[in-house]
């Protein structure tokens, strides 16, 4: 999350490079985080409705994630920022969401004994 907010900070003072930098490493990190949490998910039960919900709104964050980027490019030529900006919050709120229903799921999972 710390990523992802340095990633928006960045974009919101223009700076490119720091930009582009942060938007590396939250793809990284977010990358990271699907192959630990699949991991994990193997090693405890869940109830089946937290865990529907959640890998739908994680599926859809990462879906979205190429519209960002196609929106980014497109920004960096000279495209519309307001397309870029709806798509990020479009993308972050999903983020957040998934996250808050991994929460979900681990409050009503319990690890395989």
């Amino acid at each position: 999350m710390f990523a992802l907010g340095a990633t928006i900070r960045a974009g919101r003072k223009n700076a490119r490079k720091a930009h582009y930098r942060w938007v590396a490493s939250t793809l990284f990190l977010l990358v990271g985080a699907i192959f630990q949490a699949e991991r994990i998910g193997h090693e405890w039960e869940f109830e089946e409705i937290p865990k529907k919900v959640h890998l739908a709104v994680a599926l859809s964050a990462l879906s979205s994630f190429p519209l960002v980027a196609w929106s980014g490019f497109r920004l960096a030529r000279g495209g519309s920022r307001c397309m870029h900006q709806r798509l990020v919050f479009l993308f972050v709120s999903l983020v957040l969401v998934a996250v808050l229903t991994a929460l979900w799921m681990f409050i009503g999972g319990e690890p395989i004994a």
